[in-house]
């Protein structure tokens, strides 16, 4: 759906968890079957976000990948975004 939503007046899409397959070799399948199973890429002009998650649920635990939080910060067209600490 990567190119139908790239497609779409939309700047940013963000997606997950997908657990970045949370568990190997699942996570070698995500690479095989999914164009973006984690991390960022930008289609056009938009930019897709997806994270691999926190790790709390059904099966508490990774291995092969990271459990993560992110913090997005939005800033208007233009603008320059101030870093955080």
């Amino acid at each position: 759906m990567i190119d139908e939503i790239s497609s779409l007046p939309i700047d940013l899409h963000v997606a997950g968890p997908t657990h970045g397959g949370q568990i190997f070799p699942l996570t070698l399948l995500m690479r095989g079957l999914a164009p973006l199973h984690y991390g960022a890429k930008v289609v056009g002009e938009t930019q897709f976000l997806v994270t691999s998650g926190y790790g709390f649920g059904p099966v508490p635990f990774r291995l092969g990948t990271r459990s993560e939080i992110w913090m997005i910060t939005l800033t208007p067209s233009g603008a320059v975004a101030e870093p955080s600490s």
